[in-house]
């Protein structure tokens, strides 16, 4: 739970290799240093997530004609 947060903040500022630093001095001084593979798998989940969730998003051929023709379909019989 706890790699979770940390990887959920890190993810929410974009991930850039600037916050890394800081990160690790966080983690040192609190003494979860041993969290970061943790953090890292789950980081790459939250990544993985939203690249999914992009593919999921994208409009396929045959599901823009299927719209298309639906909206037709629609128009003619009204």
């Amino acid at each position: 739970m706890l790699a979770r947060d940390y990887a959920q903040g890190l993810y929410e500022l974009g991930g850039k290799v600037e916050h890394l630093a800081p990160l690790r001095q966080v983690l040192e001084r609190r003494g979860h240093l041993k969290l970061l593979p943790q953090i890292l798998a789950e980081y790459q989940k939250m990544e993985e997530y939203d690249a999914r969730l992009t593919k999921h998003k994208e409009e396929t051929p045959e599901q823009a004609e299927t719209r298309i023709l639906l909206e037709l379909y629609r128009t003619l019989t009204v």
